[in-house]
């Protein structure tokens, strides 16, 4: 069954740095109270290291919030498109971007593999919009008090032409 593990700090109180003995097995027993300290000091490295890389993972990484719209599909069904609004709290802006992807990719590739951002903006919700206005051909329209915070702007994705609309307004 489950052994319970307790940490040696009895040995630990014994090391000491000037322990010299005229006994045979002093030498021994000094080696022994060494790998108490490497395994004391491994441990409290292991157990730090731990809490701050999952911390950060964990505080980090999953504090965001995104909110993804349905993929809205091309006319021919192979493509399709979709609007992501990232929050990731109080003090950082909001990210909208669009997102497109092949619909038709069935591999054993992850999906995120064959998607790409092809329009990103720093603003606050809902000022872009998305539409196919073609078989290949996407419009994506956004306010023009989001213009200056554009941070990707594609003009073509895979075989998908991008055109842009700017409106007064919301989209």
């Amino acid at each position: 069954m489950w052994r319970s593990f307790t940490f040696p700090w009895k040995a630990l109180r014994k090391c000491s740095y000037t322990s010299v003995s005229a006994h045979p097995t002093s030498r021994e027993h000094n080696a022994s109270q060494w790998s108490h300290w490497i395994l004391a000091i491994g441990l409290a490295v292991g157990v730090y290291s731990t809490v701050c890389v999952g911390g950060f993972y964990l505080f980090g990484v999953w504090i965001c919030g995104e909110i993804s719209s349905a993929a809205i599909q091309s006319r021919d069904g192979k493509f399709g498109a979709r609007i992501i609004e990232r929050n990731c709290g109080a003090t950082t802006p909001f990210h909208t971007r669009v997102v497109a992807e092949d619909v038709g990719y069935h591999s054993i590739v992850p999906r995120w593999y064959k998607e790409e951002t092809v329009f990103e903006v720093e603003s606050a919700l809902q000022v872009v919009a998305i539409e196919w206005t073609g078989e290949r051909q996407l419009t994506i329209s956004y306010s023009r008090n989001a213009e200056e915070r554009i941070e990707v702007q594609r003009d073509s994705w895979d075989d998908v032409q991008i055109l842009y609309e700017v409106v007064d307004g919301l989209p």
